[in-house]
């Protein structure tokens, strides 16, 4: 059986992209930078299927590098609290406060411990990261 995760994308509040990860059970909070065209270390990436394969990061430790990004490359999940935190990385934590000033996910620290657990003795898995659906507003 395959692993597959899913990011559903839902609120774009002061520059940020929220959303809620579902895997294995478990849901999480998520921050992102918003949309700004895919462009390096300033935009999330475009919503699709991509592999995550683990990756001892230099920085962040142990993760998991989400891969086949097009034009892109060293996307990762890793801790964080705000959009400051994310350079286009995807940034896990336990719940979404978008009203705070600055818009943070709380306890990301335990989050991503609770993540990596679940991915134990696991090599990869497949991402589908789905946007908030388009309002059409017709006149």
């Amino acid at each position: 059986m395959e692993l597959v995760a899913r990011l559903f994308r839902t609120d774009l509040v002061a520059a940020v992209t929220f959303g809620t990860l579902r895997f294995k059970g478990h849901s999480f909070a998520t921050i992102e930078p918003p949309w700004d065209n895919n462009k390096r270390n300033t935009s999330r990436i475009p919503g699709g299927t991509y592999s995550c394969k683990v990756k001892n990061s230099a920085r962040f430790g142990m993760t998991f590098e989400i891969k086949n990004v097009p034009q892109r490359s060293d996307i990762l999940f890793h801790k964080g609290n705000t959009s400051a935190d994310t350079r286009g990385c995807i940034c896990i934590g336990l719940e979404a406060r978008p009203k705070e000033k600055p818009p943070t996910i709380t306890k990301s620290s335990l989050a991503f411990q609770l993540f990596l657990a679940l991915l134990e003795n696991t090599e990869s898995f497949e991402l589908r990261i789905f946007d908030p659906p388009k309002t059409v507003v017709k006149l």
